[in-house]
């Protein structure tokens, strides 16, 4: 499935965010998401309650909608939260840096474990 909505910056509050879960309740107001064709970058995001199931709840929203989720260079937290959850680590061309970065990712269900 390739996504409807536009590519770019996913911000709190516009309708693409709702529509995953990734809203104001949840996450703190300087998170951000990426959209780039039918994958959500993770870039940056605190959730409100740690520990509580937000950010699953909105990976699993993206997958019920087809979408991919990638995280690049996970840290403390969200390095533990990719390793056990089934996250398949790979190296990616970066265009802006024009570097090879680490990548997370995480299919859809429907697409197998490799984004």
């Amino acid at each position: 499935m390739t996504s409807t909505h536009a590519n770019g910056i996913v911000r709190l509050g516009s309708a693409f965010a709702n529509q995953i879960g990734f809203t104001p309740d949840r996450f703190s107001a300087d998170s951000y998401l990426w959209l780039d064709g039918d994958t959500v970058m993770v870039s940056f995001v605190v959730s409100t309650q740690p520990g509580k199931g937000n950010f699953r709840r909105m990976v699993a929203r993206c997958h019920a909608l087809g979408l991919a989720v990638k995280i690049p260079t996970p840290l403390g937290r969200m390095l533990r939260i990719v390793t056990v959850n089934g996250y398949r680590r790979a190296m990616e061309h970066d265009e802006v840096s024009g570097e090879q970065v680490e990548v997370w990712g995480l299919a859809p269900p429907s697409k197998g474990a490799q984004p």
